[in-house]
């Protein structure tokens, strides 16, 4: 991390001003003190100066004499920027002072400054966080996210990471992203360096994670924790009381207890009792209240709330149910339009208003107000606040039958203001008095809310969170990482998607599918190289299968079922539907079309699942039967494979999914069988970088299997490290498959941030129309059985099944330098965005270059890169342990041990493990734990010596003479450790 600083010999910190002593000059003694200690100041201090204090203090001498020092210090910087500005230093200082006084704008200007003249600015850690802290507080979550994985990428080891840690989870959680939320809470729990928020104050957090996940069981204890602890704040304890007695009114009412009411009753008033100023607390107890009819205390609940929360549309909504309920709809009438000024897109409240409508005899009102909830509830992000589009427009259908028998009837005199009319009228004084607040509020007391708002509704309830749009802040910064070059796959540089490519000639181009007719082209060094190293995303190959006595047979549900009818497999539940449509389904209906693909999982074994998967066939023929009066075997055959022809109905489907087939003891006649595929296509092959693993990788140096009923979905995604893939349909329904080439994986990355989806960890499924609109062109195909469908690596791709069907996959890795490239920098990129990588690339690389014969010199360059670039990490390392004292302990790797991975933040540890009861660490996170590795124990995997002899001893092999027949590359039997011998 580089730091800016001022030289003493560029001038006085007061700009040559009067400073202490009378306006006398300052002595160049005290002037080089000052500026060394400026030369510190930068945005790791932020949070930590004494400048501001609490509303209930004021400013002490201490904290106006900081700030007439940093006022003065970028004073000075100013005058020096006029002479010196080309000098880069001095706008990221300037820029650390002006965020130290928390003028964000300023601190913007200064920022952008230092990167337009920087070109190396992203190695400066200080300044990423700086510029993150900066996109935080104008909730730029999208760039401030950027820069701050940024900081912890250039510089694990940075100092302030767990308020990189901390950030991160509060806008992730903000996405709804709630397991990447988690682990940055629990990343930051586990650091024992100060910062902005209490240990206790993250555990809140991730009580209120486990609660918006739905673990009330894990939330309901953590938050006793919490109150059984020591040291917690006032505000911490009532917000603690809170959330528990919410939790026990609202959701662990249909699982915990059926006297929820009388636990969290006494907990909201403690809560309110503790911190009277809280808002919500009042709102909770007031619906507490409510829902036992205790009326007046509920209107009294409520009143506490509007005087303390202004503008709380939810506490409106809730004090028109209750006015409703007691027949008095005038009253209700201003409390909903209250609600809907204050928030517009208050679904709920427009449902009660409609109720309210309807119930006064006004139908039109009615309607206006109905549709208006559904056309909010259709475009509210996941569930929403309550799913009334069902009932609704039951409503709207009976409403316009009454609208329509009364056309010729006379009007009735309306009892309650028009919505027009209602929507103009002014709110009662008593309903818009505000409390006096401050305007500016401390970042930690904004972090600390964590307040669920509970929206009443006549036809349910449930929760929503307030959205406040970001500012517009300058944001050219996201484009100004410098591009990598591709000899080097170990970047210094933080990695970035690739730009969007030019508009290809069509959106819909031909699949490439070969033919193949004999048992020499098969194994015909031509089809390789077609698959290996053209540029195509995909390839279908047709019988291949069939010409190399490949017997699929025994893939199918009966073979299973009587081979291992107990063996486990995952199972997904899904909405069936069409394969170029996604919608977002609740209770059977369509709301919206969205990227979001949800399923949820459970286990199952292959005997019940087959059971299912000939279950669903047997109705599908009852119903084609009834329908067309056939029952001919190849009428039947025909409906198998291709399912229905269109999903009428959504209706819930299970798709097999992840069976794995590894086991040689179980399986052996079905890997044995797999091994008639040319050696490109084998799980293992001296050609096939994932056979030099040393153990196994389940889905990806091994088969796994998938079996389908027509619209299972394999959502959109790229493979593992961006490895090659291949994917044989046993039969015999045909799959629908969909790939994009790797060049977009950019775009589609920007298009599930904004739709809110983790591109690596979420489940997504494209809608066609967003795809023509951005201009991706998409394969489309249908997989028919026998077919192997080659991936080239990197591609995107998704797959739906049409018929009955199983599948096979597994991975591999041709011996290319973009194959390894790929791998590598997907490697990388989710290193930067805390993402496990499945495959090891550390690992990987240096069995390469100990068991594997390269015969690519580029491929051979980039992984000498890695190898050097580890080999001098492990040195560096360990000298500095030794210089500490620490002991090494040399620990060796047993045969087919498994890579290790920290047990914290999940990236690969190599060599020197950090071990703590039995759980590896990686160096950062274990000294987050104990600066001083006190508790830990190091091991080392190899020798120092070995790992350089290997690197010296690695280097391109030539190749075996050209032959028109492809045989797999014989290696040196004795070279190889027992579990790579198979090759």
């Amino acid at each position: 991390m580089t730091s800016a600083s001022v030289s003493p010999s560029q001038g006085q910190v007061n700009g040559g001003g009067g400073g202490g002593g009378g306006g006398e000059e300052k002595s160049a003694e005290n002037v080089a003190r000052e500026l060394e200690c400026l030369s510190q100041y930068d945005s790791r201090l932020f949070g930590f100066l004494r400048i501001h204090q609490d509303d209930q203090d004021k400013d002490t001498a201490e904290c106006k004499e900081e700030k007439d020092y940093l006022t003065q210090a970028i004073a000075h910087l100013q005058k020096l920027i006029h002479t010196n500005y080309d000098n880069p230093d001095l706008f990221c200082q300037l820029g650390h002072f002006h965020l130290l006084l928390e003028d964000y704008n300023k601190a913007m200007s200064a920022y952008q400054e230092y990167i337009t003249i920087h070109p190396d600015h992203w190695k400066n850690a200080s300044f990423l966080y700086g510029l993150g802290l900066v996109y935080f507080h104008y909730n730029a979550f999208q760039w401030a996210t950027k820069a701050l994985q940024q900081v912890l990428y250039i510089d694990p080891g940075f100092s302030r990471k767990n308020e990189v840690h901390i950030r991160l989870a509060i806008m992730f959680k903000n996405k709804s992203d709630f397991e990447a939320a988690l682990k940055h809470f629990h990343l930051a729990l586990m650091d024992t360096s100060p910062s902005s928020l209490s240990p206790l104050e993250i555990r809140f957090h991730i009580g209120h994670l486990y609660e918006l996940q739905g673990n009330f069981y894990m939330a309901k204890d953590m938050y006793e924790s919490i109150l059984s602890s020591e040291g917690s704040t006032v505000k911490l304890r009532a917000s603690t009381l809170r959330q528990l007695g919410w939790l026990y009114h609202s959701s662990i009412s249909q699982t915990m207890d059926i006297h929820r009411i009388q636990k969290a009753e006494p907990l909201l008033l403690e809560a309110v009792k503790t911190d009277p100023s809280n808002g919500q607390s009042w709102y909770f107890l007031g619906r507490c209240y409510a829902a036992q009819n205790k009326v007046n205390e509920a209107f009294v609940a409520y009143r506490q709330s509007v005087d303390r929360l202004d503008r709380n549309a939810d506490t409106w909504c809730s004090i028109g149910v209750l006015y409703q309920q007691q027949s008095q709809p005038m009253d209700a009438l201003q409390a909903y339009i209250c609600a809907v000024q204050i928030d517009s897109s208050h679904s709920a409240a427009w449902t009660n208003l409609g109720i309210l409508y309807e119930q006064n005899m006004q139908p039109g009102d009615a309607m206006v107000c109905y549709k208006k909830a559904i056309e909010l509830s259709k475009n509210l992000d996941g569930e929403g606040y309550f799913d009334p589009i069902a009932k609704l427009q039951a409503r709207i259908k009976m409403i316009s039958r009454q609208l329509h028998n009364k056309q010729n009837s006379t009007p009735q005199p309306s009892s309650l203001p028009q919505i027009q009319e209602a929507w103009r009228l002014p709110i009662p004084a008593q309903l818009t008095r505000k409390r006096e607040t401050e305007d500016t509020k401390s970042e930690k007391d904004a972090d600390e809310k964590m307040d669920i708002s509970g929206s009443t509704t006549l036809l349910g309830e449930g929760g929503g969170d307030e959205k406040k749009p970001a500012p517009e802040v300058p944001t050219h910064w996201a484009d100004s990482v410098p591009a990598r070059a591709d000899v080097k796959p170990v970047y210094n540089a933080p990695p970035s998607p690739p730009p969007r490519p030019p508009m290809p000639p069509t959106l819909n181009p031909t699949t490439p599918s070969i033919r193949v007719p004999t048992r020499d082209d098969a194994f015909s060094r031509t089809l390789q190289t077609l698959c290996v190293e053209s540029q195509q995303p995909v390839i279908v190959l047709k019988g291949l299968c069939k010409v190399l006595g490949v017997d699929l047979k025994l893939f199918n549900t009966k073979t299973l079922m009587s081979t291992n009818p107990d063996h486990a497999v995952e199972v997904r539940t899904q909405w069936q539907q069409s394969a170029d449509e996604n919608w977002d389904v609740h209770n059977g209906q369509g709301r919206k079309k969205q990227w979001l693909c949800e399923s949820t999982r459970s286990h199952s074994t292959i005997a019940k699942y087959a059971q299912y998967q000939g279950n669903t066939f047997r109705e599908f023929v009852q119903e084609e039967q009834e329908r067309t009066g056939s029952d001919k075997p190849e009428d039947l055959a025909i409906a198998k494979r291709r399912g229905p022809k269109r999903f009428t109905n959504f209706k819930m489907i299970q798709f097999g999914t992840n069976v794995d087939l590894s086991d040689k003891k179980k399986w052996s006649a079905q890997i044995a069988e797999l091994e008639k595929l040319p050696p490109f296509c084998r799980t293992k092959s001296s050609t096939n970088m994932l056979s030099y693993m040393g153990h196994k990788i389940l889905g990806m140096n091994t088969i796994q299997l998938y079996m389908k009923v027509p619209g299972s979905r394999t959502p959109g995604h790229q493979e593992n490290n961006n490895m090659s893939a291949l994917n044989l349909n046993i039969g015999p329904g045909d799959c629908e498959w969909f790939v994009v080439p790797a060049s977009y994986w950019g775009v589609f990355h920007e298009i599930c941030e904004k739709n809110k989806i983790n591109y690596l960890t979420g489940s997504w499924w494209p809608l066609i129309e967003d795809l023509q609109k951005e201009g991706i062109p998409y394969y489309r195909f249908l997989q028919r059985p026998e077919d192997l469908v080659w991936i080239a690596p990197g591609a995107i791709h998704w797959v739906q099944a049409k018929g009955w069907c199983n599948n096979i996959a597994w991975n591999t890795g041709p011996m290319t330098h973009s194959q390894y490239v790929a791998a590598f920098e997907r490697y990388e990129w989710n290193k930067l965005k805390g993402v496990k990588s499945i495959v090891p690339m550390i690992h990987l690389s240096w069995n390469l270059a100990r068991y594997a014969k390269i015969h690519d010199a580029q491929l051979v360059t980039q992984i000498r890169h890695c190898l050097e670039g580890t080999l001098n990490r492990c040195r560096s390392t360990k000298e500095r342990l030794q210089k500490e004292g620490v002991t090494i302990q040399f620990h060796g790797r047993e045969e087919e041990e498994w890579t290790h991975y920290c047990e914290v933040c999940e990236v690969e540890v190599f060599n020197l493990l950090f071990v703590q009861n039995r759980k590896v660490h990686c160096e950062n996170c274990a000294r987050s734990t104990s600066k001083t590795l006190e508790g830990f124990v190091v091991l080392e995997e190899y020798e120092m010596s070995d790992l350089k002899d290997i690197l010296d001893k690695f280097e391109k092999v030539d190749p075996p003479p050209d032959t028109e027949t492809l045989e797999d590359f014989k290696l040196d039997v004795d070279r190889l450790p027992p579990s790579l011998r198979d090759l």
